[in-house]
């Protein structure tokens, strides 16, 4: 039984190596590892033939990476803006960029056209003691702007224009947005005209940074710089997701952090500017700051000062004290804090529970308006 396997394998293999070569010897079967040395080698002489016939090989295999399309989208809702100081100093800027001369431009920054009316965001320190706003669009490069609004303290501007050919940009979910998104920054870099960078998105909701009041910025390494503030950072579909407003450098220009207020905030900002021309906001009367509590392993906002006859001053808040909640809500820090008093409407309650020599205790205050910061 043995003897008869082996031979019948034996006659299979030499069978089965018969019929092979001769269906290589006639064309019919090539070796298993010619199709590969075959191919290979016709495509090396194809590649060949083409470079020396200076023709390009693989530009349909390739996929290229391009954002043209989203800046297509958004570039003609940026606007660059020139202003001049109220003491008419001059400046060679408005010169280079309108051709003609202007002794009074003194500042460069950048703005966002946001719907057909011609209403226009930037940052509300690029337009800070103007004594006049001039608006430089593709088509409309000498029109002058009226400030409808400001918030010093999300540094927030509203303006409008008579711009005749209209692009306002779309407004996308900030909320939506995650840490290494592609975004792109327009603005105005230096004066030097319309200029498109692209970055990530680096980090999400950044707060005491120390540049404005309410802080939730966008952080990212778009290279942002002076003339930029103001400005558009959009996603890979052209919306808005963000107003540029400042970097942190040791020299002054772009270093890789960037920060931007976000779409959505920016969204609530001009709805109030809009309606009411000012953002009102409750207001405590406090100065306070963030303070870690050993013993309950956590932070809290700690009262460090009181304004003389304020809300808290009025309500027994002291020194030392920290918050533990505002209005049923837990407070984490001194932004969480300072946001949730911005909400309270004026004349409404602020009950506090607070921590004071090792107990709680409950103290409520009446939210009254806070000042503006505006000069």
């Amino acid at each position: 039984m043995r003897f008869t396997l082996l031979l019948a394998l034996l006659i299979a293999a030499t069978g089965g190596g018969v019929i092979g070569a001769w269906l290589v010897e006639n064309s019919l079967l090539a070796p298993a590892t010619r199709p590969s040395v075959a191919a290979g080698g016709q495509k090396e002489k194809s590649q060949e033939s083409a470079i020396a016939a200076g023709v390009s090989t693989s530009a349909s295999s390739i996929t290229t990476h391009s954002y043209a399309t989203a800046v297509q989208v958004a570039e003609n809702a940026v606007i660059s803006i020139y202003t001049s100081d109220a003491d008419n100093q001059g400046n060679r800027n408005y010169r280079d960029f309108f051709g003609q001369a202007n002794p009074r431009a003194s500042g460069i920054g950048s703005g966002v056209v946001i719907n057909s009316d011609g209403y226009i965001i930037t940052n509300y320190h690029v337009i800070r003691g103007a004594g006049q706003i001039y608006i430089g669009t593709p088509r409309e490069q000498n029109l002058t702007a009226e400030v409808i609004g400001t918030d010093p303290e999300t540094d927030l501007a509203l303006l409008k224009a008579d711009l005749k050919d209209h692009h306002p940009i779309a407004f996308a979910d900030s909320d939506a947005l995650h840490n290494g998104d592609v975004v792109l920054a327009i603005g105005n870099p230096f004066g030097v005209g319309k200029t498109v960078t692209m970055g990530i998105i680096s980090a999400l909701g950044r707060k005491d940074v120390g540049i404005s009041t309410y802080e939730r910025f966008i952080q990212t390494d778009a290279a942002i710089n002076p003339g930029n503030s103001g400005g558009a950072l959009i996603n890979t579909k052209g919306e808005l997701v963000g107003i540029n407003t400042a970097i942190v450098s040791n020299s002054g220009s772009y270093q890789g952090i960037a920060f931007a207020v976000p779409s959505n905030q920016v969204k609530s900002i001009i709805d109030l500017l809009l309606t009411q021309g000012r953002v009102v906001r409750g207001w405590l009367g406090v100065s306070i700051h963030t303070a870690y509590i050993e013993e309950k392993s956590r932070s809290h906002a700690e009262v460090v000062g009181l304004f003389k006859d304020g809300p808290a001053a009025a309500a027994g808040l002291a020194p030392g004290d920290l918050i533990l909640t505002i209005n049923n809500t837990e407070v984490a820090d001194s932004s969480a804090a300072i946001d949730l008093i911005a909400r309270i409407a004026p004349g409404e309650p602020i009950a506090m529970s607070i921590y004071r020599d090792h107990k709680v205790i409950e103290i409520t205050a009446i939210s009254a308006e806070r000042p503006s910061l505006a000069e």
